[in-house]
């Protein structure tokens, strides 16, 4: 006789989260990603997002997957973060509101952008660049972000020219908050160094120093560096990104046209070495080692 099977017992349903539980959730993953503690923020925005679909706050649910996609691409998840993204760009395009619409619309696709252009899809991801720009109206801090990223993948497929016309487009628009004082003065450390860097690709060296140059000038001058500043790169301390400035202007300084001021820019930059487990391109040369 066949042993009798055993009856599959229903799941329990999942309890309703009140809107307060998810905005606590909410809430409490927001401070993590402002800690950057990636995974555990994941996690409570990932419950809160699960809980948010029965209440279809579409903005609400857009601006959370983008928190949620930020804290995938820390954890290295890009595949997860474009799908996320996705439905951060959906969720916008169900919004009633148009004003808003277009917002959320607008940070989606620049989202979209960045992890097309990790997932070395250029050309989709100066599409998404370019349908971002189209949807923002008077919101130059993501403009600028747009074209220093334009910027890099013309840079990327060759065409320096105009990377350096995106990248201009950035200085231009972050400069313009730091004088109204919307903005650090330090977030045009992100585009000087950029145009510096398609300067001297084009031979423009004398230029392409001063840029450079006025990194270095820009830590000089600023007493406090915020932590969330666009800097030259991303986690590098302030000594290391003077260092990094001061370095790459003495190689434009070695120009057949320019060759005076390279051993004191590289003597500087190697008086504010980091330590040896803080890599940068330009250790070797300033330690003799090339």
């Amino acid at each position: 006789m066949a042993p009798k099977k055993k009856k599959t017992e229903p799941e329990p349903e999942k309890v309703k989260l009140s809107r307060g539980d998810v905005d606590e959730l909410i809430d409490d993953g927001t401070a993590l990603v402002e800690e950057r503690d990636w995974a555990p923020a994941l996690a409570k925005l990932e419950a809160a997002a699960e809980a948010l679909e029965t209440y279809e706050e579409h903005m609400v649910m857009s601006r959370l997957c983008a928190k949620i996609g930020q804290c995938q691409l820390e954890l290295r998840d890009v595949p997860g973060a474009l799908g996320t993204f996705e439905k951060q760009l959906s969720s916008a395009t169900e919004e009633k509101d148009k004003g808003i619409r277009k917002e959320g619309q607008a940070s989606s696709y620049a989202n979209l952008a960045h992890v097309y252009a990790m997932l070395g899809k250029d050309n989709e991801a100066l599409e998404a660049l370019e349908k971002s720009d189209g949807l923002l109206k008077d919101a130059p801090t993501q403009q600028a972000r747009n074209a220093s990223l334009a910027g890099v993948i013309h840079f990327r497929k060759g065409d320096v020219q105009k990377a350096l016309v995106c990248h201009q487009k950035d200085l231009e628009l972050s400069d313009a908050l730091v004088r109204k004082e919307d903005a650090h003065p330090l977030i045009i450390l992100r585009a000087k160094h950029n145009c510096a860097v398609c300067l001297c690709r084009l031979g423009k060296f004398r230029p392409a120093r001063q840029e450079f140059d006025g990194c270095a000038k820009l830590l000089d001058e600023s007493t406090v560096v915020p932590e969330d500043a666009d800097g030259l790169f991303r986690g590098a301390s302030p000594a290391t990104v003077q260092a990094r400035a001061l370095y790459h202007a003495a190689r434009a300084t070695q120009a057949p046209s320019l060759d005076v001021g390279a051993r004191s820019r590289l003597e500087r930059a190697a008086s504010l070495l980091p330590p040896p487990d803080e890599p940068w391109p330009g250790r070797a040369e300033l330690c003799g080692n090339q």
